[in-house]
């Protein structure tokens, strides 16, 4: 087959390695990137030249793609000049009709299996090298975090001993001072800070930056109340749920059990016996619940709104976090504390609901 210049230039455009076959299996042109794999043009060879390892499947592809104008898949193993075998991936169609089956020509376009999977194993390449930054950029991330938290517990440790430090300090005062109405103040100020100080201890260990287990802050704080005798006498139990709250209302809630259960030891007894002290935490599908009760004789929630009182502090603490407080009388008093779930919703400023 003679080819026009414009065919031919056509022909050599393929990017991969074409040839022209004629019906009776007789290479009749190649394109530069035949020739080029091949080492010199094959034109006029008979097609077993390109698989001699497989002349006979080779003819038969041939002979196949010489019946439709369809592309055929086939496979070809020719020799190039180094004395290797490449292997080719390659589809064959007839390019016209003719009158006889000798003027049917073959076009053969084959690409090579590994330039085939090329693009792709670039794209794998690319891929792993993108996987590679990621994991570094997490490595990195984690690192930091680890260190932020090392921050923060170290943070959460000095906060507490130096609020141990006041709280002895205060502690001090109370032993040294003469004045009784100081002495109470003092004594009073003291467990507040130390409240505070049981927080920053729950903080050191708990693993969460963003909450705080209520559970363990009321377990830490009857333990520090017990430690400091302010519990002499009486007759704690705990009945807790795992329950976590938003490190906001951590002090909050330390600061109001703390006041609700130093009113409980103080003015719980009868006649000198030993008051019973039983602290509750559950969590219901909107709020959480945290009650002390206890069986002495009561009291009057009404009486007892001046702001500097313990329980005024509470009502206070319970209109920062958006809570409210209920007290009964049956067999003894129960202050029973309920907090929303996300305490940092605007609370209503309404003195009727502490």
């Amino acid at each position: 087959m003679t080819c026009s210049a414009d065919v031919r230039s056509l022909f050599d455009a393929i990017s991969g390695p074409a040839f022209l076959v004629s019906a009776r299996g007789r290479i009749t042109a190649a394109n530069r990137a035949a020739v080029a794999l091949l080492g010199r043009d094959p034109a006029g060879d008979d097609v077993a030249v390109l698989d001699p390892d497989d002349p006979a499947g080779v003819r038969t592809f041939v002979w196949r793609a010489s019946g439709s104008t369809q592309p055929t898949l086939g496979r070809l193993r020719p020799k190039v000049p180094d004395g290797s075998v490449r292997v080719l991936r390659c589809h064959g169609q007839r390019l016209a009709s003719a009158a006889t089956d000798d003027a049917r020509n073959v076009l053969i376009q084959c690409v090579a299996i590994e330039e085939r999977f090329a693009a792709l194993a670039d794209r794998v390449r690319e891929l792993n090298a993108e996987v590679r930054r990621r994991r570094h950029i997490q490595a990195v991330l984690e690192e930091s975090l680890r260190e932020r938290d090392l921050l923060m517990r170290e943070l959460h440790h000095r906060v507490k001993n130096n609020l141990q430090v006041v709280s002895g300090l205060l502690a001090a005062a109370c032993a040294e001072t003469g004045s009784e109405d100081a002495r109470v103040a003092l004594r009073d100020a003291a467990a507040r800070v130390g409240a505070i100080a049981t927080v920053q201890h729950v903080l050191y260990a708990h693993e969460q930056a963003d909450t705080v287990r209520a559970d363990k802050i009321v377990e830490q704080l009857v333990e520090s109340l017990r430690a400091g005798g302010t519990l002499e006498g009486c007759r704690p139990t705990l009945s807790l749920a795992e329950v976590a709250l938003p490190i906001e209302a951590a002090a909050p809630l330390a600061l109001i059990l703390n006041e609700l259960v130093t009113n409980a030891a103080k003015h719980g007894r009868r006649d000198g016996e030993s008051v019973a002290i039983h602290i509750g935490l559950a969590k219901t599908d909107g709020e959480t619940i945290l009650s002390i009760a206890d069986d002495g004789p009561g009291f009057d929630l009404t009486h007892t709104r001046k702001r500097a009182s313990g329980l005024g502090l509470v009502r206070g603490l319970l209109r920062q976090i958006g809570g409210r407080i209920e007290v009964a009388n049956r067999d003894g008093a129960t202050c029973t504390i309920h907090l929303r779930t996300h305490p940092d919703e605007d609370a209503p400023d309404d003195p009727s609901r502490a």
